[in-house]
């Protein structure tokens, strides 16, 4: 007896938050380009062979493509409090497969694959003029890295005046595991994870075409500028295999590639 089970899941997720060449923005107060993601995606494939040769085989499979990016042409923004050019996403991802064969020759086997890519920006375009004066200083903006880190976060202060801001996480699980049992037992578990990941905040310049920040006099005495990129990854990913029988034969195969 065979049993096979797959799952399959392929995403392409694309947000922009975008002020094109030409602009010209002006506020009183606050100016906001803001691109935010989330995904959070469970895979899970189970499998059980039985009889004279039980032969099971699981695979869950999540392939990722995420792209997120706040960003500016050549623009003119003028604000009279604070301006925010942000991107961030979050991602989850869980996959779990199992396969579990029994018989005179048992043979189980689970497979779990993650591949991921991400690309998060927070962008001013070359040639811009961007005066964020930070005139009402009871008015910050919130959850401005500060340039700390602990063990678990980055710290935030508040801040008045431009940030450019762009963040990613990810957490990861992966279990892929697998029995066997009978005279003859053989049991394989294979846990994959793939993760690439660009994080990029960044004021763009060139000698034909100069950015200028907060250029213009008159602002208050609170105005500040932020440029930072920061990314987070938890990951747990476990492989695991039992044989028993007369001649019981497991292995657990974990492979785990990050590159940030």
């Amino acid at each position: 007896w065979v049993a096979t089970s797959a799952t399959v899941d392929i995403v392409t997720l694309t947000t922009d938050a975008v002020i094109d060449d030409g602009a010209i923005v002006r506020a009183a107060r606050d100016i906001l380009v803001v691109a935010t993601g989330a995904e959070s995606i469970t895979a899970a494939a189970a499998a059980v062979g039985a009889g004279v040769a039980g032969v099971a085989a699981a695979v869950a499979t999540i392939v990722l493509d995420v792209h997120t990016y706040a960003r500016t042409g050549r623009v003119v923004i003028d604000a009279g409090n604070n301006v925010r050019v942000a991107a961030s996403d979050d991602t989850s991802l869980t996959t779990v497969s199992g396969g579990i064969g029994v018989g005179c020759v048992g043979v189980g086997a689970g497979v779990a694959v993650v591949s991921a890519t991400k690309d998060t920006r927070a962008l001013i375009g070359a040639g811009s003029t961007v005066d964020a004066r930070a005139l009402q200083p009871a008015s910050p903006l919130d959850g401005i890295p500060n340039g700390t880190v602990t063990a678990t976060s980055f710290p935030t202060s508040p801040q008045s005046g431009l940030a450019v801001l762009a963040s990613s996480s990810q957490t990861v699980f992966g279990m892929a595991v697998s029995a066997a049992g009978g005279f003859v037992g053989v049991a394989g578990a294979v846990n994959v994870t793939l993760v690439r990941g660009t994080t990029i905040a960044r004021i763009d310049s060139t000698s034909a075409q100069r950015t200028v920040v907060n250029g213009d006099d008159g602002a208050g005495s609170a105005q500040s500028v932020s440029v930072v990129a920061t990314d987070r990854t938890d990951a747990l990913t476990i492989g695991g295999g039992l044989g028993g029988g007369f001649v019981g034969v497991a292995g657990g195969v974990d492979i785990g590639v990050m590159d940030l």
